[in-house]
């Protein structure tokens, strides 16, 4: 008998995940204006867009990354873990 608590770790890991991965897609296929095409794995899906204040300062935050020489701001979709682990650099 599998542990309720472990269940629910486990699903809530799989379905963040995969949230992730859908908005790490988009966002990082947007930040280098590139269509991506995938033949398999999670697509980029069309309808988040960069239209907003929060898309465009994680678009800005990406940017950095590469400012940076890729030292730094590493996570576009969640750039809070970069304040944690002192690779957060500002443009």
């Amino acid at each position: 008998n599998i542990d309720a608590s472990l269940v629910t770790i486990l699903s809530s890991t799989v379905l963040t995940s995969i949230i992730y991965g859908l908005f790490w897609n988009r966002f990082h296929a947007d930040s280098h204006e590139v269509k991506l095409e995938y033949n398999d794995g999670l697509p980029a899906l069309d309808f988040l867009k960069f239209d907003n204040k929060i898309a465009e300062w994680l678009l800005a935050n990406h940017v950095g990354h590469h400012d940076v020489k890729g030292v730094g701001n590493y996570n576009i979709v969640l750039p809070g873990a970069d304040h944690v682990f002192g690779t957060y650099y500002e443009r």
